[in-house]
């Protein structure tokens, strides 16, 4: 995939995300079909770590229940590097090598910036080779839905009721 497509107000949201918990790795699973994003589904880092993400088994199935129900695919994984540059870690690499079919978005909480990878799809790829820059498409109409893993999804939305009230179609109160 050469480029992947969300919208402007997913940008925004993606990045309140990771701005609202500026000292740990923030996580999330992109549906959609082809290339284009059209649900997000934020997960906890059960890490809690600046350093390294992990998505519990539970809210795995539960995103992949969520994305066969919608129809849709599991397109991408989104994080956050709150400390670094949005480049792939050598544990993003590695990760990066079981599931060379997803896009992976990086958000850098140094210089604010999205970045998107992939790795090219070969037997012998070696760390830090064979990895590739995908243009991300801020897209003006591509609205998607924004759903968040059970576990969390209260503490959430009591947190950013603003912005994803909007999203989800809550009030804010």
């Amino acid at each position: 995939m050469s480029e992947i497509i969300l919208s402007v107000h997913d940008k925004k949201l993606l990045f309140q995300y990771a701005q609202n918990a500026p000292n740990i790795e923030v996580c999330a699973l992109l549906f959609g079909k082809g290339n284009k994003v059209k649900h997000i589904f934020l997960t906890d880092n059960i890490e809690k770590s600046p350093v390294h993400f992990t998505i519990s088994s539970e809210q795995l199935i539960e995103g992949y229940k969520i994305a066969e129900d919608k129809k849709m695919d599991v397109i991408g994984i989104f994080h956050s590097h709150p400390h670094n540059q949005a480049y792939p870690s050598n544990t993003d690499f590695k990760f990066m090598l079981l599931d060379k079919e997803y896009v992976w978005i990086i958000y850098s909480g140094i210089d604010k910036k999205f970045m998107a990878w992939t790795i090219e799809d070969k037997p012998e790829t070696r760390i830090g080779e064979d990895i590739y820059e995908v243009q991300i498409d801020w897209s003006e109409n591509n609205l998607s839905n924004v759903s968040c893993a059970e576990t969390s999804i209260k503490g959430i939305l009591q947190q950013h009721k603003n912005i994803y009230g909007q999203v989800l179609g809550m009030e804010s109160k």
